[in-house]
């Protein structure tokens, strides 16, 4: 047999010189070349785990400009501390972070509300490996809620490392009580 010939059943058709012909059955098994065995094959699996979705801040205090009482509204500046956004989750499913804050206030009763305070968000990817685009927030008032940044559910895997911060604006009214005023800014992630 020719060595392109395969193995298994093959039929084989004899014809003599009187034109007489006849069919046999015939299995083919050809030795195996032993520095050839054939081909193996294992079935690999394996798991990875899910993480989580998390931030973190670099600090929790931010300090804005002074300024004194005066007959003109005023801007007291100020700079959010770097928020670190970390999605291990695996997923497509996507995040958005928001922010809100409290009135602007002194132990003495002198308030500003918390709608006078406004902010222009920024996003960035914070490992150039992360998967989706961060969308930062549009600038305005912080108040009750605003976005701060936010990745979009994809088609594929949305998980990364990203950035988000903000240049804060407190908006003072013409004389305003002095003192020393607190407020609290929330930030959370769904």
């Amino acid at each position: 047999l020719a060595d392109n010939v395969a193995n298994g059943a093959h039929t084989l058709t004899v014809t003599d010189a009187d034109g007489n012909s006849g069919q046999a059955q015939l299995l083919v098994r050809k030795k195996v070349d032993p520095t050839q065995p054939g081909d193996l094959t294992q079935k690999l699996d394996g798991t990875i785990t899910a993480g989580t979705l998390a931030i973190t801040q670099q600090s929790a205090g931010i300090r804005l400009s002074e300024v004194g009482v005066s007959a003109q509204d005023q801007t007291m500046t100020g700079k959010l501390n770097t928020v670190t956004v970390t999605d291990l989750r695996g997923g497509n499913a996507g995040w958005t972070l928001t922010g809100s804050v409290t009135d602007f206030a002194t132990q003495a009763g002198e308030t500003i509300p918390a709608d006078n305070f406004s902010w222009k968000p920024k996003a960035a990817k914070a490992d150039d490996k992360s998967k989706g685009t961060p969308v930062a927030g549009s600038a305005g008032t912080i108040g009750s809620g605003a976005t701060l940044a936010s990745v979009a559910q994809g088609v594929g895997n949305t998980g990364g490392t990203f950035s988000a911060d903000a240049d804060i604006d407190l908006k003072v009214p013409a004389y305003q009580g002095a003192g020393d005023y607190s407020a609290t800014l929330t930030l959370s992630i769904s």
